[in-house]
Order: structure tokens, then C-alpha cells, then sequence
């Protein structure tokens, strides 16, 4: 059956109470290490994309070895890190994608202006062209 929409208007939208919440406790775990030693929250953004590709490769091998392994450093499990990866690669791509967006509109945006600033300058141009030619017939 079919929830009513008009209380709630939820169509369409994720339903993240389908999403394992262990996977966000060992996001959180990774994260908290990281903030910890690097002191800013924030920091993983200015990481290039490739070494979360490297590290999460890294991860996954060691992981594959043995699935009960640690990070030697971090002493947090190998597929926890992977999780943090993932999900920094997932923001990263979501970034991208969102800006690449962002950019589309605005080159629309700009074109449409041109569009409509030609449109202006020939209307103006035409309005100008007959002004002129209407003072030279009074001028004969």
C-alpha cells in the first residue's frame, strides 16, 4: 500500500534506515583516529583522490590476508579504514558531480545572457538604425 504523501512528501528520497548502521559506527571509529592525530576534521578533504584509491587498495589486501588483521599504526580492523575510504571517495565523486552542475547552469546561464544581450544590442541597434533614418527624412 501506498503512503499518503500529502502528510509527509517523501517520494523518491533515500530511505537511510535501510543502511547498516554498524557501517557509520566504523566510519565514525576511523574518523575519530584521524582527528585525533591530525588534529583537524576536515583535513581529509585537501587529500588527493588517488591516495584514498592507494590506501583503500592497501586496506583491502590486508584485509584479504587476513580479516581479522589491524592497521599496525591505528590498531583499527583493515575493513573499517576501507569503510572510511569508500565513503571519502563517495563525498569526493559527490563533490565533483554537484560542481560539474553547478558549472553546466552557470555556462547556460552565461549563454543565456549573451543570447539576451545580443537580442538587446540588435533590438537597441534597430532602434537606433530607425531613429537615424527618421531624422534624415525630416532632414530632406
Amino acid at each position: 500500500m501506498k503512503e499518503d504523501q500529502t502528510i509527509k512528501a517523501d517520494e523518491g528520497k533515500p530511505e537511510l534506515s535501510l543502511v547498516p548502521t554498524q557501517v557509520i559506527k566504523d566510519i565514525a571509529d576511523v574518523r575519530m583516529y584521524g582527528v585525533k592525530k591530525y588534529g583537524d576534521n576536515e583535513s581529509w578533504r585537501m587529500v588527493e583522490k588517488q591516495r584514498y584509491i592507494d590506501a583503500l587498495y592497501r586496506h583491502l589486501l590486508d584485509y584479504i590476508d587476513n580479516n581479522k588483521a589491524v592497521d599496525e599504526e591505528s590498531g583499527i580492523p583493515h575493513i573499517k579504514h576501507m569503510a572510511c575510504n569508500i565513503a571519502f571517495l563517495s563525498e569526493m565523486e559527490a563533490v565533483n558531480e554537484q560542481a560539474k552542475v553547478v558549472r553546466s547552469r552557470s555556462e547556460t546561464q552565461r549563454t543565456k545572457g549573451t543570447t539576451r544581450t545580443n537580442r538587446m544590442r540588435n533590438l537597441l541597434s534597430g532602434f537606433t538604425n530607425y531613429r537615424d533614418a527618421k531624422r534624415r527624412r525630416n532632414f530632406r
